[in-house]
């Protein structure tokens, strides 16, 4: 039986530029995806809104257990 070593996560190392173009495309990837799905939930919260008579996000009281 052949044993592979297999690196642990402390010594992977990724280069500086590695990480600040993931860091970038992270950022704009966010701020692209932020305003369309604010767009969809707004559309979801009318829908809901105009089809209950109940507000949009369900509230409850908490009680404590003793």
């Amino acid at each position: 039986m052949i044993a592979s070593r297999t690196p642990k996560p402390d010594m992977i190392e990724f280069s500086p530029r590695y990480l600040r173009a993931k860091r970038v495309l992270d950022v704009i990837f966010t701020l692209l995806m932020l305003p369309l799905l604010g767009v969809v939930m707004a559309i979801i919260a009318l829908l809901i809104r105009l089809d209950s008579d109940g507000p949009v996000f369900f509230r409850q009281k908490r009680i404590k257990m003793v």
